[in-house]
């Protein structure tokens, strides 16, 4: 788990990234019903995460200007994997569309990237490494267990759908 002290270094390169990037992703934190909760399952009781839960940004609306090519559901367009029902790019936030019920959204593996994210960065604070180091920590490709049925995001899932969310 990041420390204290870590988690300040992740603010403050996510507050880096934030700054130095143009890339513009859609959403807004809204109060949905049932998100606070859900994400409060999936991070604390699923992840078992102690640290500050990232914010959720909600796209919807008008914000949905694409079509998903993996599952033909309304999306927006997301810098790293085009269109999308999810994204995440740093260690503080996820945009996501919201389905219901939760268990069946894209939540438990935003913020999935999220931990990834995070613990990529709390390990080069202990070894500096290069930025493909850093995605390679960060399991982009989705190719580690986590992933995987029966993985930490399917288990997120299934506590999610065992609470009826």
């Amino acid at each position: 788990m990041p420390t204290l002290r870590s988690i300040a270094l992740l603010a403050l390169l996510a507050a880096c990234f934030g700054a130095c990037s143009s890339l513009q992703v859609p959403g807004k934190v809204v109060d949905k019903p049932g998100l606070a909760q859900a994400e409060a399952v999936v991070w604390r009781d699923a992840y078992l995460r102690t640290d500050v839960m990232p914010k959720v940004f909600v796209v919807e609306g008008e914000e949905l200007a694409c079509t998903g090519t993996a599952n033909g559901a309304p999306g927006f367009e997301c810098p790293t994997v085009g269109c999308a029902q999810g994204c995440t790019g740093s260690p503080g936030a996820i945009h996501m569309v919201v389905t219901m019920p939760w268990s069946q959204s894209v939540l438990a593996h935003e913020l999935w990237h999220v931990v990834t994210i995070r613990d990529a960065l709390a390990t080069l604070l202990q070894s500096p490494a290069t930025f493909e180091g850093y995605q390679a920590l960060a399991d982009r490709k989705h190719a580690g267990p986590a992933w995987q049925p029966g993985g930490a995001v399917d288990l997120a899932n299934q506590l999610l759908a065992s609470r009826g969310m």
